[in-house]
């Protein structure tokens, strides 16, 4: 699967780091549920923790459009926004 399938709607595991704060994104990770959980070096902090759409988060960070084929389990780091996605 690559980010353009995924639907606009669907729902995305983050923090308030990333949407409110704006902290660049380093980490995506795709569980066992195929649920999408998108990061910032803050970590995944679950008093920050907010549900929002896949929209939402490509509005933030376009760079997601590169990330290549990715499935159950997958997960992908970077050092900063400038970075390239690594495969992990």
């Amino acid at each position: 699967m690559k980010i353009t399938d995924v639907e606009k709607n669907r729902a995305v595991f983050t923090t308030e780091y990333v949407m409110k704060h704006h902290s660049d994104i380093v980490h995506i990770e795709i569980d066992d549920d195929l649920d999408i959980q998108v990061f910032s070096r803050e970590g995944a902090d679950m008093d920050k923790a907010m549900l929002v759409s896949m929209a939402s988060i490509l509005v933030l960070d376009e760079s997601l459009l590169l990330l290549p084929e990715f499935g159950q389990g997958d997960k992908f780091i970077r050092k900063d926004s400038f970075s390239p996605w690594e495969k992990v």
